[in-house]
């Protein structure tokens, strides 16, 4: 399956979010899924497991009650559509939390684009989720996310 994961962040960042893209990236990959990034803020080489990493837009700081965060710019609705149409993605899954600006836009965009080609897979909790193998995690979220709504596409 031909797999983009949607992160409102620089994936180059050493942060909890992208280490956890990184990772079940690699098991994706790891498995002959072709994995592929859609990132705000500097893209970085693609790690292991990854074919591409996509960044659509650029990131602001700002700060909040002292404290400095990363949220992406409104992203070109011609440039995702763009890269949606020419990769066509079996499925996105969209890390949380997530901006209207990158990953909403990445959604609404691919849904004209695709239409029901693509299935769009929000992260979703799973029991035990912390015992499981990174790939198992995905799995099971993408499972659970099928079983409760019938436009998701089955297990992978």
């Amino acid at each position: 399956m031909k797999i983009a994961l949607v992160i409102d962040d620089a994936l180059a960042r050493p942060d909890g979010v992208q280490e956890f893209v990184r990772t079940i990236g690699r098991a994706m990959g790891e498995r002959g899924h072709e994995v592929y990034v859609l990132c705000s803020g500097e893209a970085g080489d693609p790690p292991a497991g990854i074919a591409a990493a996509h960044s659509l837009t650029s990131n602001v700081g700002v700060t909040f009650n002292g404290n400095g965060l990363r949220t992406p710019r409104p992203a070109s609705r011609r440039r995702l559509r763009e890269v949606l149409a020419a990769q066509q993605y079996d499925v996105i899954h969209v890390q949380t939390p997530h901006s209207p600006f990158f990953a909403a836009r990445v959604v609404r965009e691919a849904r004209r684009v695709q239409g029901d080609a693509a299935r769009i897979v929000p992260y979703a909790r799973c029991r035990k989720n912390l015992e499981m193998s990174p790939g198992r995690r995905m799995t099971c979220q993408m499972s659970q996310t099928a079983n409760n709504d019938p436009s998701y596409s089955p297990t992978i």
